[in-house]
Parts: C-alpha cells; sequence; structure tokens
C-alpha cells in the first residue's frame, strides 16, 4: 500500500517543482491531473505486476481505472474547448500524436487483460504475459514522453531525472498486491491529490 502511494505522490510532487503555483485555471489543471493519475497508476500496475502470485483485485481495477482516467483526460479537455480535437488529427504536434499512441497501447493493455477478451487474443498465458509486460513498457515510455514533451510541467533536468528514477523504480522494486480495501484507499488518495494540486496550482491566480 504505502509503495503505491508513494508513485501517486511522487508524480504530483514532480510535476509541482516547476511554478507549483502559476495556474491557468482549474479545468486545465484537472485535466491534466487526471492524466498524472492514469501515469501513475501504470507505475503502480508495473510495480504490482512483479508478484506472480496472480491478480490480485487491485492490479485488475486499476487498470480499468487507468483507462477511465485517460478517458476522462481526454473528453474534460475537449469538454471545456472543442477546438482542441484539432489536436487529434493527423499532424498533430509530436506530443499529442505520442500520447495518442500510448492511449491506444493502454486501451488495447487494458481490454486484452480480460478474462473474456484474453482467450481470444492469446494462444495460452506464456503469449499473454510476454504481450502485455511489452505493451506496459511501451504504454509507461510513451506515456512519459508526451509528459516531458508538453512542456507543460516537466520543464528541467531535474524533474526529467526523477520521472526517469520512479520509472525505474517502478520495474525494479516489487509491490505486494493490494486487496479490496487497498484499492479504495489508492483512489482516495489519487482524489485527494488531484485536488490539492489543483488548489497549489490555483494559488497563483
Amino acid at each position: 500500500m504505502t509503495v503505491n502511494i508513494f508513485y501517486i505522490l511522487a508524480v504530483f510532487c514532480i510535476a509541482l517543482l516547476a511554478t507549483p503555483v502559476q495556474s491557468a485555471d482549474w479545468v486545465w489543471e484537472s485535466a491534466n491531473g487526471l492524466g498524472f493519475i492514469a501515469f501513475a497508476g501504470l507505475l503502480i500496475l508495473s510495480s504490482n505486476g512483479k508478484n506472480r502470485k496472480g491478480h490480485s483485485i487491485l492490479h485488475k481495477w486499476l487498470g480499468i481505472a487507468v483507462l477511465m482516467a485517460l478517458v476522462f483526460h481526454v473528453v474534460w479537455f475537449l469538454g471545456s474547448e472543442f477546438l482542441l480535437i484539432e489536436y487529434l488529427k493527423l499532424g498533430s504536434p509530436p506530443h499529442m500524436a505520442i500520447g495518442i499512441v500510448a492511449f491506444m497501447c493502454i486501451a488495447l493493455l487494458s481490454i486484452s487483460s480480460l478474462k473474456a477478451m484474453r482467450g481470444r487474443a492469446y494462444i495460452n498465458n506464456g503469449g499473454f504475459r510476454i504481450a502485455h509486460r511489452y505493451l506496459s513498457i511501451a504504454s509507461i515510455l510513451l506515456s512519459a514522453l508526451h509528459i516531458v514533451l508538453s512542456g507543460y510541467y516537466f520543464v528541467s533536468i531535474t524533474q526529467y531525472l526523477l520521472l526517469l528514477m520512479i520509472v525505474v523504480l517502478s520495474y525494479l522494486v516489487p509491490a505486494v498486491p493490494g486487496n479490496k480495501s487497498q484499492a479504495w484507499g489508492v483512489l482516495i488518495v489519487a482524489i485527494s491529490a488531484l485536488l490539492m494540486f489543483v488548489w497549489l496550482r490555483g494559488l497563483g491566480r
């Protein structure tokens, strides 16, 4: 549980290192905060996935939560400024193109993990584990690149190095699979971190 909370707080704290109280508006900060929650969720899933005792409730539901957070991340932006849909078309800025590919990888990662889909998508469990591992690596690296290249929050060498550090840690440090109560705990911490992030960024307005 402690490791899971660490990734959530780490992502938001690193983002706050640059202009912590400079904000556009609460809609913008909320939408980006949802993206940070999704990214932290990917790191938790990576760390949690090192345990070979089977899928925990936390791992299963967190995968769904990450995909939902990403959907809201996109919808929130489009709902606030529909012209942003231009960024979803061919010729969009590099960080947006990478973000779209990352979203597709995460969607495939989540959907193909469902029991109903796994038997159709993979010949055996070995094939599933290999594909799942490489899809998760691609999802995390592409998401990190999307965050960095956007240039909105991660703008210094220190932030880049800290981001790289927590990504590496998610692969090296296994977390104990959580139960249902811990899944709710992670959700509460994520929402609290999002609200605190939006509030702190809004102090500069």
